[in-house]
């Protein structure tokens, strides 16, 4: 499996990935900055759930994969930090037993390396410090 971009200033030759990509960057940073009061006063769900998990598909046919720290373990599950330009900056998630939760750890993907993103429900993303 291939993939090829198509770098054009043409709107028919859109990168729908990094579209995506800043997309959901742009509604996680919003959420950060409402209100934090919840209850009756504040934006219950939203801050609750301040994280859009999201994977990977390389163009080689792999999966992006990252080592969370020293202990060999890696992980398949990012969430959006920052973008820049056509790169990436993706914050390690694991998943434990049905809980997500984010670490310290991050990785950047060169977006013209990827061929596919796929999303999962919203979490809130507590970082741990190990």
């Amino acid at each position: 499996m291939a993939c090829e971009r198509i770098n054009s200033t043409s709107s028919k030759n859109t990168n729908y990935i990094l579209d995506s990509i800043k997309r959901i960057d742009q509604l996680q940073k919003e959420v950060l900055m409402e209100n934090s009061t919840t209850g009756c006063d504040g934006p219950l769900i939203s801050r609750l759930y301040d994280t859009k998990p999201v994977s990977f598909g390389l163009c080689g046919g792999t999966r992006l994969s990252a080592y969370v720290g020293y202990t060999g373990g890696t992980t398949e599950l990012f969430r959006i930090e920052e973008v820049r330009g056509t790169d990436v900056v993706l914050r390690l998630l694991v998943n434990t037993e049905g809980t997500v939760t984010c670490t310290e750890y991050t990785c950047i993907l060169d977006t013209n390396c990827c061929c596919s993103m796929q999303c999962f429900d919203p979490v809130n993303c507590e970082i741990m410090n190990n």
